[in-house]
């Protein structure tokens, strides 16, 4: 069965809702259907402030989702890995330990990708600090 954007946005916000239930920080949703990245139609980017931590919102995630008929069609990182990221087809939540999530800055792949609002009073979650695109500097 193939699921329609409007499904992979309800998984997307089910997905940054449960990662905020877990504590998990600096929860960022981004629309890339507009972008013509052809990696997926959302992403949901965050970090965990342990491995413990990074486990257990990846678990609960997954486990969550399962219960309501959402399978992964394919993940990566194993438990002792600082990334990992579970592929729902047109979702792909990638989870971060935060030194390893500031070092890559996945998120400025997609700075022109809109931010969607996924909690329940309309607003993000008060950790998000969208990152931004440092200037270069001019080599002489």
């Amino acid at each position: 069965m193939s699921l329609t954007s409007t499904q992979f946005k309800k998984i997307a916000i089910s997905a940054a809702q449960l990662a905020y239930q877990k504590k998990a920080e600096d929860i960022l949703l981004l629309d890339l259907r507009r972008t013509h990245s052809g990696v997926a139609d959302y992403i949901l980017v965050l970090s965990a402030n342990s491995q413990t931590h990074l486990n257990a919102l990846r678990d609960y995630i997954e486990d969550s989702l399962e219960q309501i008929g959402v399978r992964p069609a394919h993940k990566e990182g194993h438990k002792e890995n600082h990334w990992h990221v579970l592929d729902y087809g047109g979702v792909l939540v990638h989870l971060f330990n935060e030194g390893v999530r500031r070092n890559y800055s996945i998120e400025r792949l997609w700075e022109q990708a809109k931010e969607v609002v996924w909690n329940g009073n309309g607003s993000r979650s008060k950790t998000l600090k969208r990152p931004t695109r440092k200037p270069r500097r001019k080599s002489r």
